[in-house]
């Protein structure tokens, strides 16, 4: 059955996501910054490896023989996403996916050293190589789905949607913000006048702050036995389902920054472990 060698070929490249999710986590907390440009040349090669395998020509008659096998609702359902994402992927060469990853990761790891700096003018030509390879992304994705460049990225997240349609949202919300933020902010300052806040003056330590983002994470639900949390420049969420990577980072003087990034991080960490 061609609906078989699919899910067998979903499971391997399942395992080739999981690696390339471990090893992008460890690559943003524990890796050493000399590390970097063989940590990049390695996720290339793995992205490659994944993309050539997954757009594979024989897939597509695998698809077309599944569609007409006796299947039940989920593996219907698996079916039309598997489809979703093999013309996506389809619509990139190897090469593309490589060298795109490639600039993205040596991109990420510039912006950690002159994060420190302050040194925008030393990090933008590698933000600008980014910014035009996901041009030429959408140009090619453009020309494959017949859409438009911005809809032809946006249909890898939110298929079906269109960016006309998200505009009317963002046009509706421009329209009640425009009466409604001035008279907030008035409210928000005659509650401060009466009620000044306290600006926080203490030293709050890391293990404090740590043992603190732990709890919460435990009071929402997060399962320890599938996930941690580290510490990274800028917090997020990342591994797979069975072993989620979250992080924050800390401020001495203001333990709410930790605190609010752990929850946020947690959410999509929740998401992640309710997954079937």
């Amino acid at each position: 059955m061609s609906y078989a060698k699919l899910d067998a070929l979903g499971r391997k490249l399942e395992s080739l996501e999981h690696a390339m999710a471990i090893l992008g986590a460890d690559e943003a907390t524990h890796m050493a910054p000399g590390g970097g440009e063989k940590r990049a040349e390695a996720m290339a090669a793995l992205a490659g490896i994944y993309h050539r395998q997954a757009s594979a020509p024989e897939i597509a008659d695998w698809i077309a023989q599944a569609e007409g096998e006796a299947l039940s609702e989920e593996q219907q359902a698996a079916l039309r996403e598997f489809r979703r994402t093999y013309v996506n992927l389809t619509c990139l060469p190897t090469e593309f996916v490589e060298r795109q990853t490639a600039t993205r990761m040596r991109s990420e790891q510039l912006w950690r050293q002159l994060r420190a700096k302050n040194d925008w003018e030393g990090f933008r030509p590698a933000l600008e190589a980014v910014v035009d390879l996901v041009r030429e992304e959408a140009q090619m994705r453009a020309a494959v789905l017949g859409l438009s460049p911005y809809d032809s990225l946006m249909e890898q997240y939110d298929p079906g949607n269109r960016a006309a349609e998200i505009s009317a949202v963002f046009s509706d919300l421009k329209a009640f913000l425009g009466d409604f933020l001035p008279e907030a902010l008035d409210v928000q300052a005659r509650r401060l006048a009466l009620r000044p806040l306290r600006a926080f003056s203490a030293s709050y330590p890391i293990d404090r702050q740590r043992a603190l983002g732990l709890a919460a994470m435990a009071g929402v639900g997060f399962d320890f036995e599938h996930g941690s949390l580290s510490v990274s420049h800028h917090p997020f969420c990342g591994g797979v389902p069975t072993d989620v990577r979250m992080t924050t980072r800390y401020d001495t003087g203001d333990f709410l920054l930790a605190l609010m990034a752990v929850l946020h991080e947690t959410g999509h960490a929740l998401y992640e472990q309710g997954l079937p």
